[in-house]
């Protein structure tokens, strides 16, 4: 795992990406340090976090793009799957490559902080929380990104699925805000939501089994729900609209809240794409 860890992260600077990564989030962070932090004379650093964490969602993709696609269209997945490393190591090795890259950029943002304590009265607990925040929701976009990239030959192809996921994930939380709150349109909306993740998770991994049970489970329980204690569907539409905004739940962080829900629910979210990354090489593997 260690020198699949090497390779990719040497990878990163051998390449374009990650000196683009850096040198494109280091500019927008240090724009935004420039015009809130110092003209504004405001001293939470946090404030900085929210408009950069829409940057960083946009960048994603060109980091994960290549996580696996690569070595499927070239081929050279069937000597690394051969090398003798698991599939879960290669996949860990790969990830904390990634990760590595994103801690990187956020070293710049762990110095910034007691600069301003320089100027002014800095909330140091507040500044940090709020950086480890956009590190685990980083890494959740990541983690999810990789799946994606584990699921085809093409990085183009990769790239545009991850754009499209990410920017759900950004709108998901107001749309589901507009729904009325009454437990038929919950029921319906829930449904329909459902059906189409259980459909994109079957085009992505093409296992009939899997998209069967996950089908039979997920619609199954939302049908007994709605025939025994509809009650129970009322105004839930907007909460599970709100389970898919991953930056959504950066907020309380922002806000200076340390928020330990949001942290489970970001480390779920990386150990979930993790697995289904797994899985899906597998899958290709055998097949």
């Amino acid at each position: 795992m260690k020198a699949i860890f090497k390779k990719e992260f040497r990878g990163y600077f051998q390449g374009i990406i990650g000196w683009f990564f850096l040198f494109f989030f280091l500019i927008i962070t240090g724009i935004y340090i420039y015009v809130d932090n110092i003209l504004g004379g405001y001293p939470n650093f946090e404030v900085v976090l929210e408009p950069v964490s829409l940057v960083l969602c946009f960048m994603v993709p060109m980091v994960t793009m290549r996580f696996m696609a690569e070595e499927n269209k070239q081929k050279t997945d069937q000597l690394l799957l051969t090398s003798g490393v698991s599939v879960e190591r290669i996949v860990l090795g790969k990830l904390l490559a990634a990760f590595a890259l994103l801690a990187i950029a956020l070293l710049f943002c762990c110095i910034v902080p007691p600069v301003l304590f320089v100027f002014g009265k800095v909330n140091f607990a507040t500044a940090y929380g709020g950086i480890l925040g956009f590190f685990l929701m980083g890494c959740a976009y990541i983690t999810l990104g990789a799946f994606i990239s584990c699921t085809t030959e093409h990085q183009i192809l990769a790239a545009i699925v991850t754009y499209g996921v990410i920017f759900f994930t950004w709108l998901a939380q107001g749309v589901g805000n507009l729904f009325e709150t009454d437990a038929h349109t919950a029921y319906v909306g829930i449904a329909i939501l459902l059906l189409l993740v259980i459909l994109a998770v079957h085009m992505l991994m093409k296992n009939s089994l899997i998209t069967g049970i996950t089908a039979l489970l997920t619609e199954g329980t939302l049908i007994g729900i709605k025939l025994l204690k509809p009650s129970l569907l009322e105004g839930k539409l907007a909460d599970v609209f709100g389970a898919f905004s991953v930056i959504g739940k950066m907020d309380n962080f922002l806000l200076g809240v340390f928020d330990l829900s949001a942290v489970i629910y970001y480390l779920t979210i990386i150990a979930l794409f993790y697995f289904l990354s797994v899985q899906a090489i597998k899958k290709r593997r055998w097949n």
